[in-house]
């Protein structure tokens, strides 16, 4: 609490310096970010004022390339940096809950473990790169609860399997989160804010830029000292940074950092309605880090060839939990290297075609540990080479179409092949009524976990014959804009069949490739924009998932009931109240001038089938778990224009009581109080550079 307001005070202090330039009082001159008319500034990077035309934005992540969304025919969502700010969605997780075909379950409250389920798959079927480099466990597994939003310029969101570009563990869907790159005059952000259960958060940031160079710090701490239940502190420590360099023309650089240290104490020794047992020692610790390069370089006008090299390690503890004061150890690491080229072969008028080829080679290794193994953990490593080609094809600037095909050769599961077929057509050339049908088939594989594969262990050895678990998803769909693109409305359906699933069976080998499941449903998403100061999304998503066939007598897994943890109905509505700066302020700049906001968003969770584990002797339960809607508010003010804001917000603002995961009750009503303060290096004229 002291560093927060130490924090306060002296950002404070130095804001209010910068409030007015020497001899002007405030209000006077030209607000803040506003040139002189009569003086020409410095060049610098371009400042981005009002989003692109909704058609005219691109999406990366579809295609491993730049497409515009209009001319991408896979299902996809993309969630902006203001929109994280507007509605205080400082994590990952909070984020994507607001799109369809997401669902998200987080044991408990801030800090649990958190899992990802897309379309109906398991929770390790989602694929989460961070600027491009693949921060999953072995074999999928993530927790999204380590993942904040600092430093993030946007999210990006594919449903349905792009396996054919990006690989293995991607069967469900694909999760980007990307750095923002540094633009403009050297600016830094200091904030603090604080709220009930004794939480408290700071920020620190950093950004610069120009056409050649670009540079994004961010550095946060998370603290929780007095949580919901005993024993249950959590702290987050995340570093953030992107630095791009341009050599010439031709040749673009850039790096990426991200490390995570993450403390949480375990509550409860076992799960249960009551929490039949408190854990006073238990606690988890979890550092990760990601390291990311890439160079590009253009050999021929429309020729790129592109370098990558990535590092993702993952070291997790956990020490003295339950009554036996069970300890464990997990240290992994993934090491990547890819070569991808982009041609473009037809580039003319109305006709653009462009060839996309790659190859990648990875390690992936794990050492595992704990109480009861004596010394029968894990100590593996396994490499994967794969070759990928795509063709993307547009005419008329209507058109896309998509054929991409991979081939993965694992050390671990042998050869498979994936491939993908998207397309699309926007009927109406950008008019006020717009329709744009939209669909995809694919096919994807997830690898097995190495402790599936490789334990040693006696009660559960490892199976080194198991198959990649394999989807097969296609979806359908049409985007229907009207007032020109102001209300945009756009529904998808959509089947996700998963193969081959992996599930403990006992015995020797205790892992077997045993079941089929499927989801199958649709999706409606709707965002309109009506005025200026009024933006609102909303979606609903329905699904019904079956485990199709079961080989296994499992309570999580029984034949023809449903997939656990995975509701049939789930909806979404965000609203956002935003008023601008106008007085002295272009029109091309007003939107990078907000002075106050409000935020509205809830969500609906329909009832889902789950399982609560009952100490041992007692046997697992499955229990429904109800349905709940839980709304969020926020707002914030600007004190000074682009300088000093205050914000708050309140999180369950009906104090509903509910649970994501049966057996670990959520955060009732939750409220935040912070403020903001930014300093801008002013922008010299040439007359005060030759100076």
């Amino acid at each position: 609490m002291v560093r927060t307001w130490v924090v306060l005070c002296l950002a404070a202090g130095l804001a209010w310096g910068q409030g007015a330039e020497p001899g002007k009082e405030e209000g006077d001159g030209d607000p803040p970010g506003v040139e002189d008319p009569k003086e020409e500034a410095v060049p610098e990077a371009p400042v981005k004022t009002e989003d692109p035309p909704r058609g005219d934005a691109v999406v990366v992540t579809a295609e491993r390339l730049e497409t515009k969304r209009r001319l991408a025919g896979e299902a996809y969502g993309v969630v902006e940096r203001r929109d994280l700010e507007i509605h205080r969605n400082e994590d990952v997780q909070q984020a994507v809950r607001f799109l369809p075909g997401v669902h998200i379950a987080q044991t408990s409250g801030k800090g649990g473990l958190t899992s990802l389920f897309i379309r109906g798959g398991e929770s390790d079927h989602a694929l989460v790169l961070v600027d491009g480099v693949e921060v999953n466990s072995d074999g999928g597994g993530i927790d999204l609860a380590l993942f904040t939003n600092d430093g993030v310029g946007r999210l990006e969101i594919v449903r349905g399997s792009p396996s054919s570009v990006w690989g293995a563990d991607s069967m469900a869907g694909v999760v980007h989160i990307m750095t923002k790159r540094g633009e403009g005059p050297p600016r830094v952000r200091i904030s603090a804010e604080g709220g009930n259960y004794s939480t408290w958060r700071e920020r620190l940031s950093f950004e610069a830029g120009t056409e050649e160079w670009g540079v994004t710090l961010a550095l946060s701490r998370y603290d929780r000292w007095d949580g919901r239940w005993d024993h249950s502190d959590y702290r987050n420590t995340t570093a953030v940074g992107r630095f791009d360099y341009r050599i010439g023309e031709a040749t673009t650089i850039r790096a990426t950092v991200r490390y995570v240290d993450e403390r949480a104490e375990q509550f409860a020794e076992d799960p249960g309605p009551f929490y039949v047992k408190e854990d006073p020692d238990g606690e988890k610790r979890e550092d990760d880090l990601v390291l990311g390069l890439e160079v590009a370089h253009e050999i021929l006008d429309g020729w790129i060839v592109t370098l990558r090299g990535s590092r993702f390690d993952e070291d997790v503890r956990f020490d003295d939990v339950g009554a036996f004061q069970y300890d464990s150890t997990s240290d992994f690491a993934r090491t990547k290297f890819g070569l991808q080229s982009d041609a473009t072969v037809v580039d003319i008028e109305d006709l653009r075609n462009v060839i996309t080829a790659g190859v990648e080679w990875e390690r992936e290794e794990l050492t595992t540990s704990d109480s009861f193994s004596a010394g029968l953990g894990v100590n593996e490593r396994r490499q994967n080479r794969a070759l990928y080609i795509q063709n993307r094809f547009e005419a008329w600037d209507r058109l896309g179409i998509t054929l991409s095909g991979r081939g993965d050769r694992s050390s671990s599961f042998g050869t498979a092949y994936t491939g993908r077929i998207a397309a699309t057509f926007d009927i109406f050339d950008r008019t006020e009524f717009g329709t744009r049908p939209h669909g995809s088939f694919a096919n994807g594989i997830k690898t097995p976990t190495m402790v599936e594969s490789f334990s040693t262990n006696p009660f559960f050895p490892g199976n080194k014959r198991l198959d990649p678990e394999k989807s097969r998803t296609i979806d359908i769909g049409v985007e229907q804009r009207f007032w020109d693109d102001r209300i945009v409305v756009d529904l998808t359906l959509f089947e996700n069949r998963m193969f081959d699933l992996v599930a403990f069976v006992g015995g020797d080998p205790a892992f077997e490739n045993a079941g089929h499941a499927r989801a199958r449903g649709w999706e409606l998403a709707v965002s309109a924009r009506p005025c200026d100061w009024l933006k609102v999304g909303g979606g609903w998503t329905y699904q019904r998932t079956r485990v199709t066939d079961s080989k296994v007598s499992s309570i999580t897994f029984e034949q023809g009931e449903r997939l656990i943890r995975r509701p049939d109905n789930a909806g979404y509505l965000q609203a956002a109240f935003e008023m601008f700066y106008e007085k002295d302020v272009p029109a091309s700049q007003k939107f990078e001038h907000p002075w106050f906001s409000i935020g509205v968003q809830a969500q609906y969770v329909g009832n889902r089938d789950d399982v609560v584990f009952y100490p041992f002797p007692d046997s697992a339960v499955k229990v429904r778990n109800n349905d709940y809607l839980k709304v969020d508010l926020t707002a914030e003010y600007w004190v000074i224009d682009r300088m000093v804001r205050v914000f708050g917000s309140v999180e369950n603002v009906f104090d509903t009581p509910y649970q994501e995961v049966a057996g670990y009750p959520n955060d009732g009503i939750t409220f935040f109080l912070g403020a903001e303060f930014t300093f801008e290096v002013p922008k010299l004229t040439k007359s005060e550079k030759a100076k």
